[in-house]
């Protein structure tokens, strides 16, 4: 249906005006007056008519450059353009029709369109879930060449926008990394810090010969270098019903991706080997340990492909799985909820068969609406109760966090903002105090 413009109610008005003329009248002039009347009508509706056939909705066409694949829970800027292959400019309005994954601006905007040229237009993008988004159309009204009404249209676009874990950005990949808290064992020639020189054994290699000490003392002299004891690191994502709550935009399953993302690649660059268990009421991901980019682009994948259940997720099966995945000391972190975990849970007895040969650090997600809700001052009746819940839902998470703690296994609550830092902290403190 076309959406008439202010032209066309003037126009409507007058015919309308003129009817009643006829309806007043009772002389020949209202014969006249009639006559006039279905004359403006028909006139009006064969111009219609022609507005319809000659809206040049066949002359657009929408172009997307390729788009980089989409990070989830990263704003990012969409470019496009509509080419205007008609003789005529237009005036157009369009509202972006994207899956609800996929947080825009959804008002209506307005751009006039040149004859024979490409007009740009732009817009940006929240990803708010992982995997593929078709953009299939682009809804437009075009106004007629006697701006008469807006005739609607739709231009097609099938363009699909891959939505991915986040990454660190370039500056971050170098920052953040720790060595304190490593064992060291020599080994000649490999390694990144100088341990100490001693004189040459046949054997050693040749690039281990440190040459100016060597021509120094006349002797050969070797290098023997430090090598560190890296870690293992486990991570556990819950992907279960209470994976879904939305916190500050993103679902709680957003932010654990994200954070374990992030987090593999601040390790492998100092160089641990890092795991991931995605678990539901089943294991859904399993990827195990590995270092270097190899990890990296596993557990990537693995996270890709990543989406909620509407079920109960069981620790206990992703403790079992961890059972046979690794054999030695490892460090476990286990991204999900706090509410309703005690020492009985499934999640607690998974810390119980964890301790103590490995080291689980249990990270919760608390958005800052609640913590605003709990302190904030009372305006309306309902406000106390409101300021309650969430103070009850503050201690219950604090209970859980108890428990867990009293099991052996360290905790953290954090808000979104603060997550991924909090949990770098704490595995740099483990690190530095040899726990792992």
């Amino acid at each position: 249906m076309p959406s008439l413009s202010a032209l066309s109610y003037l126009i409507i008005a007058l015919i309308c005006g003129a009817g009643v003329v006829e309806v007043w009248s009772a002389s020949d002039e209202a014969t006249q007056a009639f006559s006039w009347w279905r004359l403006m009508l028909a006139s009006y509706l064969l111009a219609l008519i022609y507005e319809r056939v000659r809206s040049g909705a066949s002359m657009l066409k929408v172009s997307v450059p390729s788009i980089a694949p989409l990070r989830l829970g990263r704003r990012a800027g969409i470019d496009a353009s509509i080419m205007n292959e008609g003789v005529r400019a237009l005036a157009v309005r369009y509202a972006l029709d994207l899956p609800e994954s996929l947080d825009a601006c959804r008002e209506t905007q307005q751009l006039t369109l040149a004859a024979g040229t490409a007009t740009p237009f732009s817009f940006e993008l929240l990803p708010s879930s992982l995997g593929d988004a078709v953009w299939a159309r682009l809804p437009m009204r075009i106004l007629g060449p006697l701006r008469l009404a807006w005739w609607s249209t739709s231009l097609p676009v099938d363009e699909t926008l891959c939505v991915v874990p986040d990454s660190l950005a370039p500056h971050d990949r170098s920052t953040g990394l720790v060595r304190a808290g490593a064992a060291s064992h020599r080994r000649q020639g490999s390694g990144r810090e100088l341990h100490h020189l001693r004189e040459y054994r046949p054997g050693d290699p040749r690039h281990a010969i440190d040459w100016k000490a060597t021509a120094r003392s006349g002797e050969l002299i070797t290098r023997v270098f430090g090598e560190e004891q890296h870690l293992d690191i486990v991570l556990v994502l819950d992907a279960g019903r209470t994976s879904r709550n939305e916190v500050d935009g993103l679902s709680q399953l957003g932010h654990y991706v994200n954070t374990a993302a992030r987090f593999a690649e601040r390790a492998v660059a100092n160089e641990d080997r890092v795991g991931l268990i995605a678990i539901t009421d089943r294991p859904v991901a399993l990827v195990a340990p590995d270092g270097g980019f190899r990890a990296v682009r596993k557990i990537r994948q693995a996270l890709a492909g990543l989406a909620t259940e509407p079920v109960e997720s069981d620790m206990l099966a992703a403790a079992h799985e961890l059972g046979r995945m690794v054999r030695h000391r490892s460090l476990v972190i286990v991204l999900t909820d706090f509410y309703g975990s005690d020492p009985s849970s499934r999640l607690g007895q998974s810390i119980r068969l964890w301790v103590p040969k490995h080291q689980p650090m249990v990270v919760g997600l608390v958005g800052g609406e609640i913590r605003e809700i709990a302190g904030r001052e009372a305006s309306e009746w309902l406000d106390p109760y409101e300021s309650l819940a969430a103070m009850t839902y503050q201690q219950d998470l604090q209970r859980g966090m108890e428990g867990l703690r009293r099991l052996g296994a360290e905790t953290l609550l954090a808000g979104p903002g603060e997550l991924e830092q909090a949990v770098l902290r704490r595995y740099q403190r483990l690190r530095a105090n040899r726990r792992v």
